[in-house]
């Protein structure tokens, strides 16, 4: 299962959205997995832009399901396991 989140951070007086400072990964693995994910959001943009030109080209291009994106989730499922060799 995949699931995407979009966080908003919110002013506090007036509840409209606010500008927050960029994530900036700092290990080498932090910046891996940030450019991968990096890519499958530009290929979902693509992909809604052109579903909205009216192309059913590139469905499948916003599909987090990429097999890089299968390899990190395993991997990191490996990360979290104490138990995992």
């Amino acid at each position: 299962m995949v699931a995407l989140f979009t966080f908003v951070a919110r002013d506090p007086i007036s509840q409209k959205a606010m500008k927050i400072n960029p994530l900036e990964p700092s290990t080498p693995l932090q910046k891996q997995r940030f450019a991968e994910r990096q890519q499958v959001a530009d290929r979902r943009k693509e992909a809604r832009k052109a579903g909205k030109a009216g192309s059913s080209e590139g469905t499948t291009a916003h599909c987090p399901c990429t097999d890089a994106a299968r390899q990190m989730i395993v991997s990191s499922r490996a990360d979290s396991c104490p138990g995992s060799t």
